[in-house]
């Protein structure tokens, strides 16, 4: 088979941020963590379905095994969190998965809605912290269904008679 060339630089960064013991992430490639060891050394270079298995246990693209130099990782919002002052650890690969997913997912969001209605939703941006949850849920129900007060939903009990006794097939 065909060797990727990987840069083991990035390998080494890649397991080093994943915080995952090297015979862990060997079990999930299917190697002996000696082997991983050696490509992180630069001695030997893993196939290309070894490195895609790699990049999928390492939770990184598959082509940043081929940057010449480790890429350098900023979070898009700010992390506030302190341990007695000192910033706190590392972020959980599994956070940052979850971070980027629902980034992702707000960008998407945000310009399907320029696209498709053309401006923004009225009560984005109009409070703050210290204005009343209902009066925000108000201007936002009236914005979204057109009325004040709660949406008419009706229940079982409000339904016609004829609907609640619909023949079944037999």
């Amino acid at each position: 088979m065909t060797d990727a060339m990987i840069n083991e630089k990035v390998l080494a960064w890649a397991v080093d941020r994943a915080e995952i013991p090297l015979d862990v992430v060997a079990k999930k490639v299917n190697v002996k963590p000696e082997r991983i060891a050696t490509w992180i050394e630069g001695v030997e270079r893993p196939t290309f379905r070894q490195a895609q298995s790699l990049s999928s246990a390492l939770h990184i693209p598959f082509g940043y095994l081929f940057l010449k130099e480790p890429p350098e990782e900023k979070l898009a919002i700010p992390d506030l969190r302190t341990v007695g002052g000192d910033p706190a650890r590392k972020l959980d690969l599994n956070f940052r998965d979850l971070l980027n997913d629902a980034l992702f997912k707000r960008d998407w969001f945000r310009d399907f809605i320029q696209d498709h209605a053309g401006r923004e939703l009225e009560f984005v941006g109009k409070f703050t912290a210290n204005d009343s949850a209902r009066i925000v849920a108000a201007a936002m129900r009236k914005t979204l269904y057109g009325v004040e007060g709660s949406p008419r939903t009706g229940n079982w009990e409000e339904r016609g008679a004829g609907e609640r006794r619909r023949k079944l097939p037999q």
